[in-house]
């Protein structure tokens, strides 16, 4: 009896270890994808201060979780804070995907001033690889018009155009940079019939009246701009497209 405990005793001395390492990291990722879990679920309920939570208890967990990364990322641009840039640089450090780098070219083209070097670096770097993305087009435009660089930026908004013919807001913004031009009564005329089109916007206005309604306002102003266009669109660097809050980058 008494060897039966004397053994048992030493199996569990020896084991304890063991149970240890193996059972502690498993316990680990139980609790970060508990904490994810419960994130994702208040973010869909709008209950973002315990979204918030959520998602940085899973990042002290793991700090390369990337859906925990985008949830604050996201949390911090709904209150403009100002951390949302640094979100979004170890988003892109993490996974260097296109879509990624194009979410913090955007973020830096609205938090930094102007020559804005950081989108413009980001922007450059992706170069080649983005070339085939409206997104990426649209986001050269916005920072041309912020340099003031409006024949750029047209040859921008047209090559989203043709990457996307079916999203009437390159269009409309291209028309509208027209209404500087000599061809000014062409590119009203445009807008006007852009602007009486039922489905007119693009994807990201679908259930989002009020971004549609401010970009009819929008229209409506610019139509009836004469000699103050110019100064309009010095006003709206990112056009029309600010309605809907920049370029659509799909999901994720």
């Amino acid at each position: 009896m008494k060897k039966a405990i004397l053994v048992a005793g030493i199996i569990v001395i020896i084991g304890a270890p063991g149970l240890w390492f193996y059972g502690r990291p498993a316990y680990h990722r139980h609790k970060e994808a508990r904490s994810l879990e419960q994130a994702k679920k208040f973010m869909a309920s709008g209950d973002y201060r315990n979204a918030s939570l959520s998602a940085r208890q899973t990042f002290q967990l793991n700090p390369r979780n990337l859906d925990a990364c985008r949830i604050i990322a996201e949390l911090g641009e709904k209150s403009r804070s100002p951390d949302v840039l640094d979100w979004r640089r170890r988003i892109a450090a993490l996974a260097p995907t296109i879509e990624n780098k194009l979410r913090l070219a955007s973020t830096e083209l609205r938090v930094q001033g102007p020559p804005y070097p950081l989108a413009a670096q980001t922007l450059e770097e992706l170069g080649d690889s983005a070339k085939d993305v409206a997104a990426y087009h649209v986001l050269c435009a916005e920072l041309a018009l912020k340099l003031n660089k409006a024949s750029e930026a047209a040859a921008q908004f047209e090559e989203a155009s043709r990457l996307e013919p079916t999203n009437e807001l390159h269009q409309l913004n291209l028309a509208v940079l027209r209404l500087q031009s000599t061809n000014a009564s062409l590119a009203s005329g445009q807008i006007a019939v852009h602007q009486r089109q039922p489905g007119f916007g693009c994807a990201c206005y679908a259930g989002a009246p009020a971004c549609q309604h401010q970009c009819r306002r929008s229209c409506a102003a610019l139509v009836g701009g004469g000699e103050r266009t110019a100064e309009r669109l010095r006003h709206r660097s990112s056009l029309l497209s600010a309605a809907s809050g920049g370029p659509t980058f799909g999901a994720g």
